[in-house]
């Protein structure tokens, strides 16, 4: 299920069951220690997470690994946790799920999916496009 690998891929202690149990983390905040997760996940440095997330390293750096985020900063975190969790849900495998999001994609313009998660708005249209190949829909 999406939500358990979301907090699975974040590390986090708590339950992730439902959209609910994502929005109530996201106003405590998630901790820090989740960017450093994420990254790992996606195979990215936390320099290179930044982008995404609208956050210069320097601020990372002020907290601690147990310090919660910001809801903001909560906020893309998950989504962008969330989209690595149905990645991995299509495709099975987290070295394919990597390349895929890193790789320029058709249907999404020539561009990476990753390129997307920067935004709400990006972040839907790649959760669209991995409901497209999961049911075979090509665009």
């Amino acid at each position: 299920m999406v939500y358990q690998a979301v907090g699975q891929t974040l590390g986090l202690d708590s339950p992730t069951v439902s959209n609910f149990d994502l929005m109530m983390l996201t106003r405590k905040g998630v901790p820090r220690a989740a960017i450093d997760a994420l990254a790992n996940s996606l195979h990215l440095s936390v320099s290179e997470l930044t982008k995404y997330l609208h956050v210069s390293e320097r601020t990372l750096q002020r907290y601690s690994p147990d310090k919660n985020l910001s809801t903001e900063l909560s906020d893309r975190v998950l989504q962008i946790a969330k989209v690595y969790a149905r990645s991995l849900d299509v495709f099975e495998d987290p070295e394919t799920t990597s390349s895929w999001l890193k790789q320029p994609n058709v249907a999404l313009g020539n561009i990476a999916p990753i390129e997307y998660l920067d935004t709400s708005s990006g972040v839907e249209i790649v959760l669209d496009e991995l409901t497209r190949i999961e049911y075979g829909v090509f665009s």
